[in-house]
């Protein structure tokens, strides 16, 4: 498992620096599907870390881990179809 720790590391980095770009682009535009898009993926984002906390942590640690990055993810799922719905709603009327 610990040859899978560098092609995660760099997906953190790089899911990280989308983020970023993808919440300023979206803030800049003012477009809101780009910053929910931005904050869908933290959510992603708080998944990969995890995952990656759950390959360094040791064998009977690393369960915990992966269910709260699944539990995480898919709050920021809900979240954020429940902010773009709000807003859509909002621009409707």
């Amino acid at each position: 498992m610990a040859h899978l720790r560098k092609p995660l590391t760099a997906a953190v980095a790089l899911n990280a620096s989308i983020c970023v770009v993808e919440v300023a682009a979206g803030i800049g535009a003012t477009s809101e599907s780009l910053v929910a898009d931005g904050v869908h993926n933290v959510s992603d984002q708080l998944g990969l870390v995890f995952l990656l906390l759950a390959f360094v942590a040791s064998r009977g640690l690393s369960r915990n881990p992966i269910r709260t990055a699944n539990l995480l993810n898919s709050c920021g799922l809900v979240a954020v179809c429940a902010l773009v719905a709000f807003r859509a709603m909002a621009r409707f009327a």
